[in-house]
C-alpha cells in the first residue's frame, strides 16, 4: 500500500487519526475506542505497519510514525478527503447518534441539496 493510496473512507485513515489523537494504543483499546471490529483493525494495523505509518512495540502496543501523522494531516487539510472521512466514520457509528443529532444531519443533508 503506497501512502498516498489511502483512501480517507478507508477503516486505515479512522485508525491513524485515532491514533493521531491518542498518541498509542493496543489493538484492542483502537478497535473499542473507533468502534471498528476487532479482526478488521488488527488487519488495518498490519497494512499501516507494512506502509511505514505506524510502528508495533514488544509489547504489541501501536504508535503512529511521522509518516502517519503527516498523511492525517494531509486528509484534514484537504476539504473533500475530510468530508469523505466524516461521513465514512459517520456511517459506520450511526447507530450511536442520538435524535438531536440525527435532525442536525438533516438540517445539513437539506442545506446541500438545496444548495444544488
Amino acid at each position: 500500500m503506497r501512502n498516498s493510496a489511502l483512501d480517507p473512507s478507508s477503516i486505515d485513515v479512522e485508525i491513524l487519526v485515532f491514533l493521531s489523537r491518542q498518541e498509542k494504543g493496543r489493538a484492542t483499546n483502537i478497535a473499542r475506542g473507533t468502534g471498528l471490529n476487532p479482526k478488521s483493525v488488527w488487519q488495518a494495523l498490519q497494512r499501516l505497519v507494512d506502509a511505514g505509518l505506524v510502528v508495533r512495540d514488544e509489547f504489541d502496543v501501536y504508535t503512529i510514525t511521522d509518516a502517519g501523522k503527516e498523511m492525517v494531516n494531509q486528509i484534514i487539510l484537504d476539504k473533500r478527503k475530510r468530508v469523505k472521512l466524516y461521513t465514512a466514520s459517520l456511517a459506520r457509528h450511526v447507530d450511536e447518534l442520538t435524535e438531536e443529532e440525527i435532525e442536525l444531519l438533516d438540517l445539513i443533508e437539506k442545506k446541500i441539496i438545496k444548495n444544488k
